[in-house]
């Protein structure tokens, strides 16, 4: 006859049984103690049933599809976790080693659930689910588990396409078995996939290998992290011959960009040193000096507006008269001379006239009008 964990009351259990030992009469009465102590006798049955239904569903065999066993285990996991939401009232009762051991378990069990959501994304996309409905894969993610932000479901994108290489397996499998956080490995798989064209086959499995181990790692930090990811790129660059590296660094050229908040947001360039020193003309150039007002006051920008001004100024020049020459962005100085009309030669002195972005009447290279001479324009 078994005694506890079934919320039988002390008379019920007399009533049932053929022979009472003194052994089962002080577990009943102990039994009996601890539910009188209890704030809610019914909670107290209620948790009995469900440990017995947790003693069911771990003997309980599930035979059947597989689709069968995964419905049947989320549904499972499912009931689990409703018995593990309580309120704040009842979190009040719970113990400190019991509130960071509750916290571990969360983390784990998100770690096992984005495994089984990357599996199943792994199988649609390799069916085209999403392309059959004519969504992209990060849509219909968020079409069919509405609880995923954008970037979540780009995370996810970020590792199945990232299986989909030869040097994907680790990070699959470090997802799929919940041993790297879901965000870690996606950092990972785009670090890879940006080095990948630069890398043989051997050098891609490596630096998988030592990226997917930092992911997995406990102790290294997401910044960590970054930095490991960061130093995979500068290795890549050392280690290339001299000939290879001007090819490598403009394979690696990049602008990305992430919102900072309401109407703000950051772009990272990656530039190849050709192009960062035109981009390092533009920005501590001329067109990023100071420029006093007309009664003489100071500049009010910030030396990092003064290069957005000047960035923007070059970049907007560019948009605006597409099918010009290229141009480096500087200031031009014009320098005017008087010429005699029948030899052609200069005669007296030059004038000198600057002119900030080197354009004249109608926007061709001459005295723009705007600006007076012999003062920068």
């Amino acid at each position: 006859m078994a005694i506890t964990g079934t919320g039988m009351g002390v008379g019920e259990a007399f009533s049932g049984s053929g022979s009472v030992t003194p052994e089962m009469v002080e577990l009943m009465f102990a039994q009996w103690e601890r539910e009188q102590a209890s704030d809610d006798w019914e909670a107290a049955r209620d948790a009995a049933q469900w440990r017995a239904i947790d003693v069911a569903l771990a003997q309980e065999q599930v035979s059947g599809s597989t689709a069968e066993e995964l419905t049947h285990g989320l549904t499972a996991a499912g009931r689990g976790l409703d018995r593990a939401g309580v309120d704040a009232d009842e979190l009040v009762r719970v113990f400190d080693a019991s509130m960071s051991e509750g916290l571990e378990a969360v983390g784990q069990l998100r770690a096992r659930l984005d495994g089984i959501a990357f599996a199943l994304a792994f199988e649609a996309a390799s069916r085209g689910l999403h392309t059959a409905v004519g969504l992209s894969l990060v849509d219909w993610l968020r079409v069919r588990c509405p609880m995923l932000s954008k970037q979540e479901a780009c995370q996810i994108q970020d590792v199945v396409r990232a299986a989909g290489h030869h040097w994907g397996g680790p990070l699959a499998e470090a997802v799929r078995t919940g041993t790297g956080a879901m965000h870690r490995v996606a950092k990972v798989a785009r670090t890879m996939r940006r080095l990948s064209g630069s890398l043989d086959v051997d050098q891609q499995q490596d630096y998988a290998r030592i990226a997917t181990g930092a992911a997995c790692h406990p102790g290294i930090s997401d910044t960590d992290l970054d930095v490991v990811c960061k130093k995979l790129l500068i290795d890549l660059l050392d280690e290339k011959p001299r000939e290879e590296v001007k090819a490598t660094a403009q394979e690696l050229r990049r602008v990305t960009s992430r919102p900072l908040g309401r109407g703000m947001t950051r772009f990272t360039v990656d530039a190849p040193e050709g192009d960062a020193g035109l981009i390092d003309g533009v920005l501590c150039g001329p067109l990023a000096a100071p420029t006093p007002a007309q009664d003489g006051t100071p500049d009010p920008r910030m030396p990092g507006q003064r290069k957005y001004d000047a960035f923007w100024l070059t970049f907007n020049r560019g948009t605006s008269n597409p099918g010009a020459p290229p141009s480096s962005g500087r200031a031009s100085v014009i320098v005017t001379v008087k010429a005699d009309p029948k030899t052609g030669r200069p005669e007296g002195a030059g004038q000198q006239h600057w002119c900030r972005d080197g354009r004249g009447p109608g926007g061709t290279v001459g005295v723009c009008g705007g600006c007076d001479p012999d003062r920068p324009g």
